[in-house]
């Protein structure tokens, strides 16, 4: 008799696994040329400041490969794009900012994660 190695579990697997890459592959925005990030629907400038919705702003200074930030208290931070072959996710360290659609999302390990709108 022959099983089918598809069946059962291995297709809920199969189906959570493509299901993650597809809604992965459809975040991922394409390089600019001369750097720089996408926030997907118009090009990101090469310095942009963010309003937070908990008051202050977030300055990004974008490179090739890297932003550098400023916070609403005033710390800079350098973070390499994360992977490096993108232009809309940065971090390292605990710390991370997501750049899409206008809005950016900063994360830094131990503090309330800020959403800003440009």
């Amino acid at each position: 008799m022959l099983t089918n190695p598809y069946s059962g579990r291995a297709v809920v697997r199969v189906g959570i696994m493509m299901s993650v890459a597809i809604a992965v592959g459809g975040c991922v925005a394409s390089p600019q040329q001369g750097g720089g990030v996408s926030d997907g629907s118009r090009p990101q400038p090469r310095n942009a400041t963010y309003a937070c919705e908990a008051g202050g702003s977030l300055r990004v200074e974008s490179t090739r490969g890297a932003v550098r930030l400023t916070d609403p208290s005033g710390e800079v931070y350098e973070l390499p794009a994360a992977p490096p072959n993108q232009t809309s996710r940065f971090g390292q360290d605990g710390m991370a900012l997501v750049v899409e659609g206008g809005e950016a999302l900063w994360m830094h390990a131990g503090k309330q994660p800020l959403t800003c709108r440009r």
